[in-house]
């Protein structure tokens, strides 16, 4: 079938539902909804702090961690609950960094002297270890969500 005989089938069903609904004592065309029920913007919030697109929006709570030989300073950090987060990396050396967290799904890797970040989703209340996957045993970063 070709796109114009589907349009005019699709037609021919409109027609039809109006006149059914004119002869049902609905002539009349339905009131839209109130704009806070079609507004894209005013969404069922997921969490504390308002629907998705405002937290979305707001400006990120900013953390800064350095990293020196393997370890990272500080190496725990407290950080809001239910909030978007940014962490500035920052690679003193002397050797490369892989900051990885699987749970979440984030991995950066740096050079020795570079700076970068990364964006946290928002977290439920707890700890969460990220990782410098280089140095296992020594680069471990304990967020604790609160």
């Amino acid at each position: 079938m070709s796109a114009p005989d589907t349009m005019a089938l699709l037609r021919l069903g409109l027609l039809a539902a109006l006149a059914w609904g004119a002869q049902a004592g609905q002539a009349q065309p339905a009131e839209p909804l109130p704009a806070a029920q079609t507004s894209p913007s005013a969404s069922v919030p997921d969490s504390p702090g308002g629907s998705a697109r405002a937290r979305r929006n707001a400006p990120l709570q900013s953390f800064t961690v350095s990293v020196t030989d393997g370890v990272f300073e500080p190496k725990t950090l407290q950080v809001p609950a239910h909030t978007r987060i940014k962490l500035e990396l920052l690679n003193h050396g002397p050797g490369p960094l892989e900051f990885e967290n699987a749970e979440m799904n984030i991995e950066k890797v740096l050079g020795p002297g570079a700076r970068s970040f990364v964006v946290l989703p928002p977290q439920p209340p707890g700890d969460i270890e990220c990782v410098d996957e280089y140095n296992p045993v020594t680069g471990v970063l304990v967020l604790q969500v609160r």
